[in-house]
């Protein structure tokens, strides 16, 4: 064994504690990588915090996270902080919406920057039901290959390709860097 990661969970099934460690073969013991802790506030809210391991398996902080659930128990907010200089400094934020079938439809992110919170990214998705439920339902059915632009721009660490195509078969998506 080189590695292993144990988990402990609340009566709830809701994971309380995760640590990782490796196996550090010249000196036969087992030293502590990360470990996060998390913190839960009925059903709606949660405080994780993550810290790694140092030196004679102590831990240091380096970032916490506090969630909030909608009442599907999906994630709507989160506030990301990371430890610097022995306290904890804003750092992101994320939103998500859902529709009405618990679908994520918008995602937000923003960075905070000189006190306040500045734009940094925002994800739109679009459900298209394959399976029509009602006689009156049309499928919707691309009747041309069309390809859009991706959002958002590509120095991003992730982007978003959408297409169409005319008939339903397998499809291979191939980027090139032209630099």
């Amino acid at each position: 064994s080189s590695s292993k990661h144990t988990y402990t969970y609340d009566d709830s099934q809701r994971m309380t504690e995760s640590m990782s460690s490796n196996y550090e073969s010249t000196s036969q013991t087992w030293q502590n990588l990360f470990k996060g802790n998390t913190t839960y506030w009925g059903s709606d809210s949660a405080m994780s915090v993550i810290q790694q391991g140092i030196e004679n398996n102590n831990w240091e902080n380096l970032f916490k996270t506090r969630s909030q659930f909608n009442t599907s128990g999906k994630v709507i907010n989160v506030l990301y902080s990371d430890w610097i200089e022995g306290d904890w400094a804003l750092q992101a934020m994320s939103e998500t919406f859902y529709d009405e079938h618990g679908n994520d439809i918008e995602y937000i992110e923003k960075t905070y920057f000189n006190g306040q919170w500045e734009n940094a990214g925002r994800v739109l998705r679009t459900y298209i039901p394959n399976n029509p439920t009602d006689v009156d339902d049309d499928p919707v059915l691309a009747n041309e290959y069309k390809l859009y632009e991706n959002f958002p721009n590509p120095f991003n660490p992730t982007t978003t390709i959408q297409y169409h195509i005319p008939v339903e078969s397998f499809v291979s998506v191939k980027v090139y860097d032209i630099t």
